[in-house]
């Protein structure tokens, strides 16, 4: 026993001496900047083959080997085909098709606009999501056929072989109804920025629907800031209004909706009569 309490005292001395050592006062900025983060692996995307991954460089879509860990090709070229502002890139599901993300402009945490651009591998073109104003969640069916995207507050849809663009909703408002992107509670809260999705077959798009006409507005002084700086309120500060439900106030009434495309018709589905109630996900 006491040779065990003399080993024991041995190594408590040992690992003093070598904390003394390698004393050191720790920074704020070590914390705050990721110093002890741990390291990992980002940019990467596993294609269809489970032998090759792509990364974004360069402005460029570039394969390569898992084996190797070798480039094997360029897929598509952001800058010749004269795509600016390049920030994230979605396959297809067949990966004959790339959807570039480019000049985001951020809302709040999750949300944001964008220019959206279709790439065809078939000839190597490609076609703007929109000829409107920048686009928000442009999401492609599974064959790449069709692209839906939210635009002030409604759901569209375009056929990109026919370039033809339709309206699924037309009753989108400004602090009042907004279709297929969730209120500021549920972007925060439940951590998503998609309220729509479509079918396996691309024959439909389910929706949610967020009616928020009696939820209490919200001001607040929006001040020039860092990060990113509102260059427009260096002087004067600018007064902007959200619905902001408190603690025991209205808030956004949330429906579920399926459009069909072949019809045009748009079917409302059944989730209870109770409407004090949360929808997170389409599944």
């Amino acid at each position: 026993m006491r040779k065990f309490y003399l080993i024991y005292l041995f190594l408590i001395a040992a690992v003093s001496l070598q904390v003394q050592a390698q004393d050191k006062q720790f920074e704020l900025t070590d914390f705050v900047y990721g110093k002890f983060r741990a390291k990992s692996v980002h940019g990467l995307r596993s294609m269809n083959d489970g032998a090759h991954y792509t990364t974004f460089e360069d402005n460029k879509v570039t394969k390569y080997s898992y084996a190797t860990g070798k480039k094997v090709a360029i897929i598509a070229d952001a800058n010749a085909l004269k795509i600016d502002g390049v920030t994230g890139y979605t396959f297809s599901a067949d990966e004959s098709k790339i959807l570039f993300t480019a000049n985001k402009k951020s809302i709040y945490r999750r949300s944001f606009t964008a220019n959206f651009y279709v790439w065809n591998s078939a000839d190597n073109s490609v076609k703007p999501v929109s000829d409107k104003q920048k686009q928000e969640l442009a999401t492609l069916t599974q064959d790449g056929s069709m692209v839906g995207f939210v635009q002030d507050n409604n759901i569209y849809i375009r056929n990109l072989a026919s370039g033809k663009e339709k309206a699924v909703t037309t009753d989108g408002q400004f602090n009042k109804i907004i279709n297929g992107k969730p209120d500021w509670v549920y972007e925060e809260e439940f951590e998503f920025n998609k309220a729509f999705a479509w079918s396996p077959d691309g024959k439909k798009l389910a929706f949610i629907k967020f009616d928020e006409s009696k939820v209490k507005e919200f001001s607040m002084s929006m001040f020039a800031g860092k990060a990113p700086m509102l260059k427009d309120n260096v002087l004067y500060p600018e007064t902007r209004t959200w619905k902001y439900p408190k603690a025991g106030d209205n808030n956004s009434v949330v429906s579920v909706h399926i459009y069909e495309l072949e019809t045009g018709k748009t079917t409302q589905v059944d989730v209870g009569e109770e409407t004090d109630q949360y929808l997170t996900r389409i599944k």
